[in-house]
């Protein structure tokens, strides 16, 4: 470590200590065997390795149900941070797990259950379907997608983000219409992409711990009361099935307050048997944090020294 980096790691280490203790929550989705250029924003195996070093540099990273516990208790210690997986891919299990686990890090896997054993999320059909699309130019009339060209990795990650953000908020069953037949239309065979039954029970036996998600990956502000808790309840009955345990932590999907979810939901979530629940939204919690709606942040910078300072950033996000 050069000396310049050391001195950051013991500055960040006294900013932590100056005030009441926080918890910092990482959220991750995949972690790539290799780089995807139609997934970009996705990190791979090497750089997840860097985010792991540098965090074990200045944290303790525990148990997610454990930092809950102490923040109820006021008990939380300085520096202290969890790992978390959102949706349930497979290469959590293939690729991530055992990178975890050189560094002795617990982390929560979020997942969801209608896509166990060969299913595929709406998003990555969209990716899969572009990356086979047969034709230089893609016409979706239910979207107004007219002539968009698709030749070069640079059109089609551009495509891709056009379609998924008009996509994002849609009806889900008319979502689903629509990704289905994208992905039909292009003649893709793509790999399966998310975990199977079994490799999530054997995630838990790997010592980490598996969460729920709600079953389809649907905005929950989106759906009607009886359709959301159904989402919820469907979800955590199968996980439990499968990992034979109670779950007791969830994740909103897309998690951002008052746009994905309300305070409806946290009644559900609560109803449904949940000791604590977890948002996108930035910063650290604290003792007085609302423990269904716990911040969480992800980190993206490349170099020790941008990622740790956008950490420190977070740190103190209100």
């Amino acid at each position: 470590m050069s000396k310049a980096r050391a001195l950051f790691f013991r500055s960040l280490n006294s900013l932590q200590s100056i005030r009441q203790p926080k918890l910092t929550t990482l959220i991750y989705h995949q972690v790539l065997a290799e780089p995807d250029p139609l997934r970009p924003w996705e990190i791979d195996r090497q750089r997840f390795q860097q985010h792991l070093r540098w965090v074990a540099e200045v944290y303790n990273v525990i148990p997610l149900s454990e930092a809950v516990q102490r923040l109820k208790d006021n008990t939380l210690k300085k520096g202290c941070a969890c790992i978390t997986f959102d949706d349930g891919y497979m290469n959590n299990s293939t690729v991530a797990v055992d990178m975890l686990k050189e560094f002795n890090f617990h982390a929560t896997f979020f997942c969801t259950s209608a896509y166990l054993d060969g299913g595929m999320m709406w998003n990555d059909k969209v990716i899969e379907a572009i990356r086979a699309w047969p034709t230089a130019k893609l016409d979706i009339k239910p979207l107004e997608i007219t002539s968009l060209s698709v030749t070069s990795t640079e059109e089609k990650i551009s495509t891709i983000h056009t379609i998924l953000n008009k996509l994002k908020y849609f009806d889900f069953q008319k979502r689903k219409n629509i990704t289905d037949a994208l992905l039909q239309q292009s003649c893709a065979n793509p790999e399966q992409q998310m975990m199977s039954a079994k490799e999530i029970l054997w995630i838990k036996h790997q010592g980490m711990a598996i969460g729920g998600h709600t079953h389809d990956h649907p905005i929950l502000l989106k759906l009607d009361a009886v359709k959301a808790q159904q989402q919820i309840v469907d979800n955590k009955k199968i996980l439990e099935d499968i990992i034979d345990e109670p779950l007791n932590l969830f994740a909103y999907p897309n998690g951002k307050p008052g746009v994905d979810y309300n305070r409806d939901h946290i009644q559900m979530i609560k109803n449904a048997g949940y000791q604590a629940a977890m948002t996108t939204s930035h910063g650290a919690a604290h003792y007085s944090s609302d423990l269904f709606q716990l911040p969480r942040f992800t980190p993206w910078d490349k170099s020790a020294f941008r990622f740790l300072s956008r950490m420190a950033l977070n740190y103190y996000t209100r």
